[in-house]
């Protein structure tokens, strides 16, 4: 769920080129247009979530597969909802051999060059995403560990959309964790989930059909507590 901030963002910027010394120069083999639908921090940057709309299909566009380095630099701020035009030098559906990055994150890593341009598209209706929305984080996710991880390697998506009715959603605050949390419930149960999208929506007051957009945090292994490593459910 997420809203557009028309005033965070200078549109010149996409024009731009950016070199990074720790990511190798790969000529792209393709082009595809995505639109953006989920945006998070990571690495003081940003990663993003596009749906190909011709195809039905989720890519998290990254610009290296090199750990620490897949995040797009704060100042290649996309918008959400928007569509942008990205040139692919490694695409998923074609060459996951080649990854470097684990499952299951390289079934939705596709790697871009740096240049993007926006494309010039319909308006966003939630209709697209709703049509491909399953109706349980089960569904979306293959075997889910305690409703909240999967497993480094799982042979799962790393990405997907559900949709619940709005009264079975409930977001607060968690001391614990000092983070706001969904509380979702499902057929399968009920999901406590962190909140990790930037510009995140308030849940309707009314009863609605809510889209809810699901991603995989990259491995974590606190304190080297976790065998196998943990890849955590994030809303």
């Amino acid at each position: 769920m997420a809203a557009i901030d028309e005033n965070t963002n200078d549109m010149d910027q996409y024009s731009e080129d950016f070199t990074l010394n720790s990511i190798p120069s790969t000529p792209p083999t393709s082009e595809i247009v995505l639109r953006i639908i989920a945006k998070t921090r990571m690495n003081n940057g940003y990663c993003y979530l596009g749906l190909d709309e011709e195809n039905g299909r989720l890519f998290r566009p990254i610009i290296s597969t090199l750990a620490g380095t897949c995040c797009w630099p704060s100042r290649r701020d996309f918008y959400l909802k928007k569509s942008y035009r990205f040139h692919v030098t490694l695409n998923p559906d074609e060459n996951n051999v080649d990854f470097l990055t684990p499952y299951p994150h390289c079934n939705e890593d596709m790697v871009v060059a740096s240049v993007v341009t926006e494309e010039k598209t319909a308006p966003f209706t939630a209709q697209v995403p709703l049509s491909r929305a399953k109706l349980d984080i089960n569904e979306v996710f293959l075997d889910v560990k305690e409703k909240r991880y999967l497993n480094e390697n799982a042979d799962s998506p790393s990405a997907g959309i559900s949709k619940c009715s709005s009264k079975n959603m409930y977001r607060y605050f968690n001391n614990h964790y000092g983070k706001h949390r969904y509380l979702t419930r499902l057929p399968s149960g009920e999901y406590d989930l962190p909140i990790n999208g930037v510009n995140t929506v308030e849940i309707p007051k009314v009863d609605k059909e809510v889209v809810v957009v699901l991603g995989l945090g990259r491995p974590y292994n606190r304190e080297g507590s976790c065998n196998p490593v943990r890849c955590y459910i994030l809303v």
